[in-house]
């Protein structure tokens, strides 16, 4: 069966890292402490269709295998043209029925007390807390894995509890300050695997300069702010300076590498551009209340 999705970005190498640092350099994932970590994480998402924003909130590693939420993979079951409907949720039991894209039943995935007792669940505090969550969580993961298996185009996703993690009440990873899941007891003394740490691009090896930004991209980035996104031109530089991550004097300053980057968030993650520009609307908001009355109206 073909799955076509339309999130899959086919992205170089060096634009791989220079989003990764973007998104360490944030400061807005606690879960991220490097280059490397966000790396493994965005890649992730990229094997299974989905963009570096919904990598980086849905996805975490555990013992080297990737681990999402039960949301993220139901969503990419919908986005594949699949349906599935929930037949039984209860706090001991749970049944889906999943349905090709031609309406035909592919068969139910059911996970209950005797399965979570076999699996020895019952006593985990996931499963005392959330037990509603943890059985649609397991019923909908070995569901996506027999019935659409190319939903997440062949890659085994795992549930957060299926390697032992901690879970929120959403079914997410539950991370520590270093930025690693917390493992349930039976699992912490299970030593983590080293993540892989990405090549460094030909210049930081070198020393050469980048590129600079070319005057196509500049034209583009131009349009794409203006025209796409409605943003004043006097606040183009600074929304250019929160997505790349750095201060700078011009437009001009700005690397190739960092244009194509800007375009290809500005052309794919409406999302994480309204983000943005949300912050910094709240920045300018909160700077403009702080100013004392008694110095007069503020000139903008």
């Amino acid at each position: 069966m073909k799955t076509e999705n339309a999130l899959i970005i086919k992205e170089t190498s060096k634009e791989l890292q220079l989003i990764s640092k973007l998104y360490a350099d944030s400061g807005y994932f606690p879960d991220v402490k490097s280059m490397a970590q966000a790396f493994v994480k965005i890649a992730a998402g990229r094997e299974m269709g989905l963009p570096a924003m919904a990598a980086m909130t849905g996805i975490a590693i555990i013992k080297g295998k990737p681990v999402a939420g039960a949301h993220i993979i139901a969503s990419k079951v919908i986005m594949s043209g699949y349906v599935y409907r929930v037949k039984e949720l209860s706090n001991d039991n749970c049944v889906i029925e999943f349905f090709s894209k031609d309406g035909e039943s592919l068969g139910k995935s059911s996970f209950d007390e005797e399965d979570a007792k076999k699996a020895d669940l019952l006593n985990k505090d996931n499963w005392k807390k959330y037990p509603r969550n943890m059985y649609f969580a397991r019923a909908m993961a070995n569901g996506q894995k027999w019935y659409c298996p190319d939903a997440t185009l062949g890659m085994v996703v795992y549930t957060p509890d299926e390697l032992g993690g901690k879970v929120d009440p959403d079914g997410n990873p539950v991370i520590d300050k270093g930025g690693k899941a917390i493992m349930d007891a039976e699992f912490e003394t299970v030593e983590a695997k080293p993540e892989p740490i990405p090549p460094k691009p030909e210049n930081e090896k070198t020393g050469e300069k980048s590129p600079k930004i070319t005057a196509p991209q500049r034209k583009k980035i131009m349009a794409l702010c203006t025209t796409t996104y409605k943003i004043p031109k006097d606040g183009i530089k600074p929304f250019l300076r929160r997505m790349i991550g750095r201060d700078f004097e011009s437009r001009n300053d700005i690397t190739e590498q960092e244009a194509s980057i800007a375009i290809n968030m500005l052309e794919t993650e409406p999302y994480a551009v309204k983000d943005i520009l949300d912050e910094l609307r709240e920045e300018d908001i909160n700077k403009m209340n702080e100013v004392p009355k008694n110095q007069g109206e503020l000139k903008l």
